[in-house]
């Protein structure tokens, strides 16, 4: 219906290829009808699907130390230890 192939709607869907482009998402949107709800929830899977992380230049030392090491167990990371890093998130600094 969209008028790519099978193959390339898995990879986007399993976050092997990267985030749409927008005239991708847009064709999406109108074949599909999707409703505004729909179209929200798109852009939100989106935003939440990106795979890169850009660290801003002047970051800390810290930061650079920090991602490296989460880079480095992204994979083997605990639902336990997921959690408490997104409540260290929710601590205003």
């Amino acid at each position: 219906m969209l008028g790519y192939e099978q193959s390339f709607l898995s990879a986007i869907e399993g976050s092997y290829k990267d985030v749409p482009k927008k005239y991708f998402v847009n064709q999406v949107i109108q074949k599909y009808q999707l409703t505004q709800d729909e179209q929200q929830q798109l852009y939100d899977a989106i935003l939440r699907s990106n795979r890169k992380l850009i660290i801003p230049p002047k970051s800390p030392e810290m930061v650079y130390d920090l991602i490296y090491r989460m880079n480095e167990q992204i994979d083997h990371l605990s639902d336990r230890q997921i959690k408490l890093i997104d409540l260290a998130l929710e601590i205003e600094g």
